[in-house]
Order: structure tokens, then C-alpha cells, then sequence
């Protein structure tokens, strides 16, 4: 499975350990990582070089990095930053389903009153951290995964899409998947 994890990069001095574990107990459950970029964050900050020297390509490869992603896991704690929240709601958007960790003796945040059932909210410290990392992937991997394509539409079909996706509030890919289901039934 492909996972994308965020964090604020602001933060890296201080919550670098806790990003390791985060990352560590992904690959550990023979995961991936959508996007690596802790390890090169991390050689930056000791070099002192700029964290958002190229925050352009930052921005492209964390929202293809999310794109790509089955689930994402967020340390949230705190203010965090606009970028972690853009991946956030962009993740909702998609349909992913998001695991947002908050420090158990952090106050409340904008991360604490978000409510989505795409949304897992927990509050962890060092004693339960892993295995609230694992229990929310194991409750969302599928025993029989999903398989994925592209393919090319028209202007007329697209906007059709659009126009059903926005009035029902589903993607377009649930939209031509129950299209697809409905003509399977009809045998």
C-alpha cells in the first residue's frame, strides 16, 4: 500500500524523532511511502540550507504524492502549517481516508474540530504511537484491492461528470464505477 505522510517541515528540530517512528512503523508494515522526503528535509536543516528554497516543486511532488497515496497519515499538532493542511483537505477531497495524530498533551487545534468520516482523529504519545499508526492501517486496507486506470474523455463527458459529481457530492470515479457496477448487474 502507498501512504503519504505530512508534517510540518517548521517543526523538523523538534518532532524529528517522532517523524522517524511515524515513518519507521510505515516501512516496518511493508509499506510505502508516497513521497520520501523526511531524510532529504532532514539534510537540509543540518547543512542549514533553506527548507523552501524550490517550494514550487515542494508543492507538485507533496500533491502528487497525495494523489498517488491509498491513505494519509498527518502529524497535526499544533499550528502545523498551510501546507499541511492543504494536503489534508485535498486528501478529502480525493476520498482518502486521513489519519491526524495530535500529542496527548497538545491543546486543541483546527486539526481537533475537523469532522469527516474520512477523518481519523488520535491523540498519541510515545507509549501508543505505533499502534495507532498500525490499527488505522490495518482498518483500511482492502482484501481485495482496488485496481486502478486512466482513460481519455471527451469535453461533453467530462463536464457531464462534473456537473453529476458536484450535484451528488461523489467523485467522478464513483460516478462511472456505479455506472459500470449497474451494466455488470444487468448481465
Amino acid at each position: 500500500m502507498i501512504i503519504y505522510f505530512s508534517a510540518s517541515a517548521r517543526n523538523l528540530k523538534s518532532d524529528l524523532e517522532t517523524y522517524q517512528v511515524i515513518v519507521n512503523k510505515i516501512h516496518s508494515l511493508d509499506h510505502n511511502l508516497a513521497l520520501e522526503w523526511l531524510e532529504p528535509a532532514r539534510r537540509r536543516m543540518l547543512r542549514k540550507d533553506d527548507m523552501f528554497e524550490d517550494i514550487e516543486s515542494i508543492v507538485r511532488a507533496a500533491q502528487a504524492g497525495v494523489e498517488s497515496a491509498e491513505l494519509v497519515i498527518v502529524e497535526a499538532t499544533g499550528g502545523s502549517t498551510f501546507g499541511v493542511g492543504y494536503e489534508v483537505g485535498l486528501a478529502i477531497q480525493l476520498r482518502k481516508p486521513v489519519l491526524l495524530l495530535i500529542k496527548k498533551e497538545a491543546m486543541d487545534s483546527y486539526a481537533t474540530g475537523l469532522k469527516n468520516n474520512l477523518i481519523t482523529l488520535r491523540r498519541y504519545d510515545k507509549s501508543n504511537l505505533e499502534r495507532t499508526i498500525e490499527d488505522f492501517i490495518k482498518r483500511n486496507v482492502l482484501k481485495t484491492k482496488d485496481l486502478r486506470f486512466n482513460f481519455v474523455l471527451d469535453r461533453e463527458i467530462y463536464n457531464h461528470l462534473r456537473l453529476k459529481s458536484f450535484e451528488t457530492g461523489r467523485t467522478k470515479a464513483e460516478i462511472v464505477r456505479d455506472l459500470l457496477l449497474n451494466d455488470i448487474k444487468k448481465g
